[in-house]
């Protein structure tokens, strides 16, 4: 039933816009929308009663007609046959081999090469090393480098006893004493000859000049300050050379 406020913006709107609107609304959307309707419960209809158990037996299909017998054609007729094949054809002739044709015989071999190896290399080659390398140093150092030790410390001690000692020692001590003797003598010399000549005349020259060209040089700089120069700048005033 409608209510007063439909009644009133149906009476406001005019009925020659209302009426086609419903005759297009029931011609064009309603069916659509029993087709859209009609079209999902289809839909539902399909994955429910079709599409799902399609899937299962599939899968059913795929399980029991490929995945099991794929299996057990891997295993029974495969790994199985493989792994028989590498244990029996290869694992056990290879054991066999190593034991019996290279274990055996390198085990029976042993022995004698251990005894060559000990009688022909390591006994040998012991001897050689405790009687002619390990000792080497020693001799050489016995009877090369401590006999030339030995006479290089006698020729330096000699040296030292009838030639250092008795002759370079005094002829050094000499030298030292007249460097040193000489030094002293050429500085009391040098500071005498200063106090008693040079500064004398270094006085002597600062007084002349002082009291002779100084005096001289201040005259002629007074005599020309009060006398000379005045008389220029009367004549240059006179001349018109100074305004």
């Amino acid at each position: 039933m409608p209510t007063m406020d439909s009644q009133q913006r149906t009476d406001e709107v005019p009925g020659w816009i209302v009426w086609p609107v419903r005759v297009l609304a029931l011609v064009v959307v309603l069916p659509f929308r029993v087709l859209w309707e009609g079209l999902t419960l289809a839909g539902r209809f399909l994955v429910r009663y079709v599409l799902a158990p399609l899937g299962e037996a599939m899968a059913w299909l795929w399980r029991y007609a490929v995945a099991i017998p794929a299996a057990w054609v891997w295993r029974y007729l495969i790994a199985i046959p493989v792994v028989w094949v590498c244990r029996y054809l290869v694992a056990v002739p290879a054991v066999w081999i190593w034991r019996h044709l290279i274990v055996a015989p390198g085990m029976w071999l042993a022995g004698p090469a251990a005894w060559s190896w000990r009688y022909l290399v390591a006994v040998p080659v012991g001897w050689l090393w405790r009687a002619v390398i390990a000792p080497a140093p020693l001799v050489f150092y016995r009877w090369v480098l401590r006999p030339i030790g030995i006479g290089v410390a006698a020729t330096v001690r000699f040296l030292v006893d009838c030639v250092v000692n008795p002759v370079l020692v005094p002829v050094g001590r000499a030298i030292i004493w007249f460097l040193t003797a000489g030094w002293k003598g050429t500085a009391w010399l040098a500071v005498r000859f200063y106090r008693w000549v040079l500064r004398p005349i270094g006085i002597g020259l600062a007084w002349t000049w002082r009291y002779s060209f100084g005096a001289l040089f201040r005259g002629l700089a007074y005599t020309w300050n009060v006398t000379v120069r005045p008389t220029l700048g009367w004549l240059r005033i006179a001349v018109g050379w100074r305004r």
